[in-house]
């Protein structure tokens, strides 16, 4: 397992390469990619198995550095891709020289994920709780 940083472009052309759902088009669609500069996958022998996006000055252009999208497609949930892809998509973020980044967390899961970081990289996300509405949505 690798987690590797990747340009706009990058993203833009694995998210085409995946099966359109409605989780994908709630995520990924309309500007919510615009607004990202870069991401952070995971990666297994050159295969992306879960990748989170980044967006410097947040979405509509919020001025609050934030972590727009994370995912991981269904094959691949529940053999713990979300734990280590979160720690490096923040870390980056500290790296980049954000202090504090917006995450807007719509799943049970996700809320699991980021409570079971560090604390120290945990103090450094700006956690908006949505409730668990991608928990109802299929793939």
């Amino acid at each position: 397992m690798s987690v590797k940083v990747f340009n706009k472009l990058a993203l833009s052309d694995w998210i085409r390469s995946l099966k359109t759902t409605a989780v994908i088009a709630l995520l990924l669609g309309g500007d919510r990619l615009y607004c990202c500069d870069e991401g952070v996958a995971v990666e297994i022998d050159g295969e992306i198995v879960a990748m989170a996006t980044i967006a410097p000055h947040g979405e509509d252009r919020s001025g609050q550095p934030t972590i727009v999208a994370v995912y991981v497609p269904p094959e691949f949930r529940g053999q713990g891709y979300s734990k280590p892809l979160m720690e490096a998509v923040v870390k980056r973020c500290e790296e980049r020289g954000f202090s504090e980044v917006r995450v807007d967390v719509m799943s049970s899961y996700m809320m699991k994920t980021i409570n079971s970081l560090p604390n120290e990289l945990r103090a450094v996300l700006d956690i908006h709780d949505l409730g668990a509405l991608m928990d109802l949505i299929p793939g």
